[in-house]
């Protein structure tokens, strides 16, 4: 008999509570092995790798062919940069230093130099040329290519489809011991206004290397150089170099002119 107020469960009704109990245990199981799940298949937003460039590396020319003469320490170099990037490299510098003959960089204000290649668009070749000075034996030359970006090549469209200096000339040496070095400027078509034109020389021996260089002159493909023996006139060549160096992010109408 039971008191009065109180209500006694009987076991029919146990039994009913333990069973609603295991279904609550078993729906959150799965919601939490569900959650658990989909945690791991979906990508999370900070990806632990480094972020990449929609654009890709930055391409950059490459110095394919250096050589020098030495006369009483001063080392007059030319070198060959080729390009052969989808999109043209602007804004570039090539740093020129001088190799002692044990191998280490001579580490003298004087024995490094940098050229700036404002433009160079894709599959084309420029010769350069420079000076550094040194106050001892040089062995070889190291350049590396530094700052370059890329934009798109038709940035320059209104560029003539080619330039290039021809029939080039010697007079000398003088009695001061120059030899004076002109050529005739092509474009084409001719009627177009060259960018910011810079001109290089560069020469080679019999045996095809390098043993100088010079530039830039910007009025006209003119030099006035001492040059070294051996020259085979029959490979010299004067480069065209176009194109204004700007600070910062460079844009397309700064660099081929057509803002100024």
């Amino acid at each position: 008999m039971t008191e009065p107020g109180r209500t006694g469960l009987r076991p029919g009704h146990w039994l009913l509570l333990g069973i609603v109990a295991l279904l609550v245990i078993g729906g959150v199981f799965v919601v939490l092995h569900r959650d658990r799940s989909r945690a791991e298949s979906e990508p999370t937003s900070a990806p632990t790798g480094p972020p990449s460039s929609a654009a890709g590396p930055v391409c950059v020319p490459k110095v394919t062919e250096t050589g020098f003469s030495n006369r009483n320490g001063a080392i007059t170099f030319g070198l060959i940069a080729t390009s052969d990037c989808p999109q043209a490299a602007v804004n570039s510098f090539i740093d020129v230093t001088a190799v002692g003959k044990h191998g280490d960089e001579l580490a003298t204000d004087q024995a490094s130099t940098s050229i700036s290649l404002p433009v160079l668009l894709p599959g084309q070749r420029i010769g350069l040329g420079g000076t550094v000075i040194v106050e001892e034996p040089v062995a070889s030359l190291e350049t590396r290519v530094s700052q370059t970006l890329n934009i798109p090549a038709n940035a320059f469209a209104s560029w003539p489809a080619s330039v290039h200096v021809s029939d080039i000339k010697h007079t000398g040496p003088d009695s001061s011991g120059h030899t004076q070095v002109t050529g005739t400027l092509v474009a084409d078509p001719a009627s177009v206004t060259l960018c910011n034109p810079q001109f290089f020389l560069v020469l080679r021996n019999k045996a095809g290397k390098i043993i100088f260089g010079a530039g830039p002159t910007k009025t006209e493909p003119s030099f006035d150089e001492r040059l070294p023996s051996g020259v085979d006139w029959s490979t010299a060549e004067i480069s065209v170099v176009l194109g204004v160096a700007t600070l910062g992010i460079p844009s397309g109408a700064q660099l081929s002119c057509q803002s100024q």
